[in-house]
């Protein structure tokens, strides 16, 4: 069973699990990035499902928010690893649905995915250097 996982929004995260026959089951929370893994772990006990039983992982890489990228890139890729499972990267620009995003093929395995950024991330520039009024 495919899990899918995408975070471009640093308010939400949706899930999907996709069998052989198509898309089983989605859902998407609000919820912020810390909060992503208790909501995978509360979304798979709804399902019914644990993520032993997942044998492929695929996580929208980007572009988005930066925190949202990185933190649901990592949580596929530490999962992946391990169960010893493939991790699939997909870029996302256009913000296709998991239902769009379902019919990925898969190309060539991956040991991890890296997060897709629209744009330089400033993640070692303050505020203040930045221009921002309130650091």
């Amino acid at each position: 069973m495919r899990l899918s996982i995408m975070a471009q929004d640093i308010s939400s995260v949706t899930f999907g699990l996709q069998t052989k026959d198509g898309l089983r089951c989605q859902k998407q929370i609000c919820v912020s990035p810390e909060g992503y893994l208790s909501a995978l772990h509360e979304t798979m006990r709804e399902w019914g499902m644990r993520v032993d039983d997942v044998d492929e992982i695929v996580v929208v890489t980007g572009p988005g928010s930066f925190t949202a990228s990185r933190v649901s890139t990592t949580m596929a890729n530490a999962l992946g690893f391990a169960r010893n499972i493939p991790v699939y990267g997909v870029e996302n620009p256009t913000h296709l649905t998991i239902q769009e995003l379902s019919s990925f093929e898969r190309v060539s395995i991956q040991k991890s995915a890296v997060p897709f950024y629209d744009r330089p991330p400033e993640i070692t520039v303050s505020r203040t250097q930045r221009g921002d009024k309130h650091s």
